[in-house]
């Protein structure tokens, strides 16, 4: 009976240290909820879903292939055949993603206009119209779907916005419809919304009016399902020649633009971005629609990812090229190794990789001087049909400080807006260029309301802008009162942003259009794939794994990781002990990574920047004032032994180890007061410390 009763303890006992041992190791086992399954709906091609709370983003399976998009998304738009489903991502920690939703399938349904001889009447019109024989505008009335609806316009006083509509009838684009609107956007205004019908009453005439509440506006028709060009008699010499001289006098009506910004080394697709070759057969889809593009890349692509970082952006390089880039703003991120690694593209010598482009950089001087690098451009001229089209490029103006500061001694940043006067003008005056435009690596709305202000010859006819990373879609008024874009795109070719500028019969400007495309709906272009595949071998070292994580690594659990990886770091040979104290800022991890396998290409996609690690000694006192007053920007880590930075001791040395960014940053005026035998810079980079760190980790 005793023997029973022991060996009944010793396997009660048995039971709780493996229960402590389970909540230990897997303090949620069998209570982690999962996320509720979101709910999609289909209108027209929009499919929607509601949102999950607790959600960190959603997972989209469209037609099988598996995206994410941001947690702020609930729609998206749909192609002809395409199906959807959407599940909602949990932490890993708290929340477990959900199961899939239902799946929604689009079929396109062409919608017929009222009048099947609408286009027939129009063309009547326009041939009276032609020949003289009459100059009365016919109103005509027809019944479409609303394809798009964007704020163009926003006044802050009134929220009144301007709001447009590509109407389709009959499966062809044929107007645009514009005026002002009271009301929410981007949900339903006053009644209308994407994929609604609408019956519009318009004229053949240019310009636009709206009266409001009856919907009645001047459209300017595109392409109805018949030509309006006036048929030729090929028999009549007369109007051959007539029609000879049309087309050598008649200037082109549009100029059609793509920009690119922030690419951030997307060569190949990633968990946060879709490679290059995907926006390269978007251009190829768009060309065929409309007229060739003038193809603008706004700054920071090289540096990012782990192929274009090892090889210092020169397989995106190949790839601008194979796509054509009429230029390439230089970005703050372009000065990460040093900007001699990109000099070297322009530099003639093909052995080492040659730029098709040109890199513009027109407010990039040489320090203390007005001279900039004979490489940098401050603008280019691109041939379009029989316009000419002049691009100038600039660099935002506070952009130094975000720069390693031995990278950027030797260059001054100057205030571009003068600079863009001049080169404006000499853009239209002295190179007759039809329409001119400013590509800025900034978004800067002071400097945009400035370049919007230049007048006469000076002005400016579009605004593209990057570096922020956000979808910009405003309007500007000129000096004149015509309206401008300015447009900006997120990162990693998330988006790709079209502006179209018209001209009027005169070559003077008429106005734009502008689009924003999602390459991810895109397949990689069999051009890119054959540039990739030159560099499949690195892909391949990219693509190693790590180890298995089974929850979410959030910025600060990385940030987190970084420093101990620091601290723990055999210093061997640089004269340094045991790490008391490390320090990096929080700005400089740039990703997460999700549950699952972590690889190399993860770990370059936190850790983009090449930040090499800097030994100090420094004492108590400056160490706490630094983290004192940096401490909402900064990663900290503490050695076990002192426990916080608030316990170390004023009047001791402690040895930090400390990444060069922060190290010479302008905000951390700490490090200003140590000499040369106070530290040492090594070549250790911080990437590889996490990199060693977590594959012994996981």
């Amino acid at each position: 009976m005793k023997k029973r009763l022991f060996l009944a303890l010793r396997v009660i006992l048995l039971l709780f240290s493996l229960s402590i041992f389970t909540a230990c190791e897997f303090p949620n086992m069998g209570v982690v909820p999962k996320l509720l399954a979101p709910s999609v709906t289909l209108n027209d091609d929009i499919a929607s879903w509601n949102k999950i709370d607790n959600a960190i983003r959603y997972e989209l399976a469209l037609n099988n292939e598996i995206f994410s998009v941001d947690v702020n998304t609930n729609s998206y738009i749909l192609k002809d055949s395409e199906c959807l489903s959407v599940r909602a991502v949990g932490d890993g920690i708290n929340y477990i993603s959900s199961d899939w939703s239902n799946t929604v399938t689009y079929e396109e349904i062409v919608v017929k206009p009222d009048n099947d001889k609408l286009g027939q009447q129009i063309e009547k019109e326009y041939q009276a119209l032609v020949n003289g024989t009459t100059t009365i505008h016919t109103t005509w009335t027809f019944t479409g779907i609303i394809l798009d609806m964007s704020a163009t316009y926003y006044n802050g006083d009134y929220a009144n916005y301007c709001v447009k509509m590509v109407v389709d009838v009959d499966g062809v684009l044929i107007g645009i419809y514009n005026g002002f609107t009271s009301g929410a956007y981007p949900t339903d205004i006053s009644g209308l919304s994407e994929g609604k019908e609408i019956t519009v009453t318009g004229q053949i005439s240019e310009g636009y009016t709206l009266t409001s509440g009856s919907f009645t506006a001047n459209i300017e028709f595109k392409n109805p399902e018949i030509s309006w060009k006036k048929d030729v008699n090929s028999d009549d010499d007369n109007n051959n020649d007539n029609d000879n001289i049309d087309n050598n006098d008649k200037k082109s009506t549009n100029v059609n633009f793509l920009m690119i910004n922030d690419t951030h080394g997307a060569f190949v697709d990633t968990s946060s971005g879709y490679s290059i070759g995907r926006v390269d057969t978007l251009v190829d889809e768009l060309t065929a629609q409309n007229g060739d593009y003038i193809l603008i890349h706004n700054g920071d692509a090289f540096q990012g990812s782990y192929v274009c970082s090892t090889l210092y952006g020169l397989p995106l390089v190949e790839a601008f090229n194979q796509m054509n880039f009429d230029c390439f703003v230089l970005g703050n991120h372009e000065f990460d190794w040093g900007i001699d690694k990109i000099a070297a593209y322009a530099d003639g010598n093909l052995a080492n990789g040659e730029a098709n482009f040109p890199f513009l950089g027109a407010n990039i001087y040489y320090k203390g001087t007005s001279t900039r690098p004979n490489w940098i451009d401050p603008y280019t001229v691109v041939e379009y049909g029989d316009l000419k089209v002049g691009i100038i490029g600039v660099m935002g103006e506070t952009h130094e400080t975000s720069i390693l500061t031995k990278y950027v001694a030797d260059y001054d940043f100057v205030n571009p807006i003068n600079i863009i006067k001049e080169h404006a003008t000499t853009l239209r005056t002295t190179l007759d260029c039809d329409v001119v435009v400013v590509a800025s690596h900034d978004y800067d709305e002071t400097l945009n309301s400035n370049i919007a202000s230049l007048a006469g010859n000076a002005e400016i006819d579009a605004i593209f802008c990057a570096h922020t990373h956000q979808q910009i879609n405003q309007t500007l008024t000129r000096s004149d009162g015509e309206k401008i874009a300015v447009v900006q795109n997120t990162h990693k070719n998330n988006l790709a942003s079209e502006v179209i500028i018209e001209l009027d019969d005169n070559g003077e400007y008429g106005g734009f259009k502008n689009a924003f495309y999602s390459p991810s709906r895109y397949a990689i272009s069999s051009d890119i794939t054959t540039v990739i595949n030159k560099y499949q071998y690195l892909i391949d070292e990219a693509d190693e794994s790590l180890g298995t994580v089974n929850s979410y690594l959030n910025k600060s659990t990385l940030g987190n990781y970084a420093t101990d990886a620091m601290l723990n770091w055999n210093y061997e040979g640089y004269d340094f002990g045991g790490i008391d104290i490390t320090i990096i800022n929080t700005a400089g991890i740039r990703a997460t990574i999700s549950s699952g396998e972590i690889t190399r290409a993860d770990v370059f996609e936190v850790f983009p920047f090449n930040n090499t690690i800097v030994l100090v000694n420094m004492s108590g006192k400056d160490l706490k004032s630094l983290c004192n007053k940096n401490s909402s920007y900064l990663y900290i880590g503490v050695s076990k032994e002192i426990g916080s930075y608030s316990q170390l001791n004023d009047n001791t040395i402690y040895q930090l180890a400390v990444i060069d960014y922060v190290f010479e940053g302008t905000y951390y005026t700490e490090f200003d007061k140590l000499s040369k035998n106070d530290y040492i810079e090594t070549s250790i980079v911080l990437r590889d410390q996490l990199i060693e760190y977590l594959d012994d980790l996981y």
